[in-house]
């Protein structure tokens, strides 16, 4: 809103009155108030869908009964400056490798400028990219991040200057699956070892990563019996479950995983490829080891994974 100061404004629902804003190339107008004290005027502020500008202000009366406009005097020119702005920026995460597009909804900006940038302010460093510029929106590809996945501020800037914006606006950057692992099968009995490549991990960050192995279709699912103590900024080991012991062998869907509110979900992967993992039917023993060369011999086989 935009407060006038005067003397004598005429208060009730007779007078209404009305605020135009004037660049050198358009106009627009707040909606008609009335007054509610003799010195001070309320209007709210129009939208200006166009570059920033300087305007000029000129406050119009108005009488209801007559539908007669008059403008109101002032002592001197007013101005007020229509300042470039954004206000919501989407998506709000995105993995620290990098490449999410994120779009900056606002007003004002000069769209022959191509100095307008993206900034990306963390307690561990600061990195900014170049943005694509229209009348009310700007975007721009975060950086890959080489520091700790988490949250950081964003800034826009036309050169040196910010544009306005709400503060405290954050981005998450979230730790990232680079690869698949080395090994991608092994024994339905579980105890085989995977490393799985990421990036963006704290290694003083409380939070408890570890893989889980889905069967979508069927509605299975297992976690990994313990993450080994090698674990550091660009690694994670897991151990497998006993996958047979209750179910067939087959292969499943591997992902990495937070502790804590489902919400948080699993660990984004690069290239959005699902990671995969094949427990293989394992046998143990064989009970008959000698027939008739006729056949007709029942053999017992042991094992784990085996179908139905």
């Amino acid at each position: 809103a935009i407060v006038f100061h005067g003397f004598a404004l005429e208060t009730g629902d007779n007078v209404v009155y009305q605020f135009v804003f004037t660049s050198l190339t358009a106009a627009v107008r707040s909606p008609w108030v009335p007054s509610t004290t003799p010195t001070t005027l309320t209007c709210p502020l129009p939208g200006w869908p166009f570059l920033a500008a300087f305007t000029r202000v000129s406050v119009f009366s108005k009488d209801v009964s007559t539908q007669v406009t008059t403008q109101v005097a002032s002592a001197g020119p007013m101005e007020f400056k229509f300042e470039e702005f954004w206000r919501i920026v989407d998506p709000t995460s995105g993995p620290v490798t990098g490449g999410t597009q994120l779009v900056f909804r606002g007003g004002g900006f000069n769209t022959s400028s191509t100095v307008y940038s993206c900034g990306f302010v963390g307690v561990t460093g600061r990195l900014s990219t170049a943005a694509t510029v229209a009348t009310t929106a700007l975007s721009c590809a975060t950086p890959r991040w080489p520091y700790p996945a988490g949250n950081v501020s964003l800034e826009l800037r036309q050169g040196a200057a910010a544009v306005l914006g709400p503060p405290q606006t954050k981005f998450e950057f979230l730790p990232t699956v680079l690869s698949a692992p080395r090994v991608s099968s092994g024994s339905a009995t579980g105890n085989t070892t995977i490393e799985i490549a990421l990036m963006g991990l704290d290694p003083a960050s409380p939070d408890l990563l570890f893989c889980r192995f889905s069967e979508p279709a069927a509605g299975h699912s297992l976690d990994s019996l313990s993450v080994l103590p090698h674990r550091n900024a660009s690694a994670l080991r897991c151990v497998t479950p006993s996958w047979g012991q209750t179910l067939p062998a087959s292969t499943t869907v591997l992902t990495v995983q937070r502790a804590g509110p489902p919400t948080r979900g699993p660990l984004l992967v690069l290239g959005d490829a699902p990671l995969q993992f094949t427990f293989l039917p394992v046998l143990s023993s064989v009970a008959g080891s000698r027939g008739l060369a006729t056949g007709g011999t029942t053999v017992w086989v042991r094992g784990s994974g085996f179908g139905d």
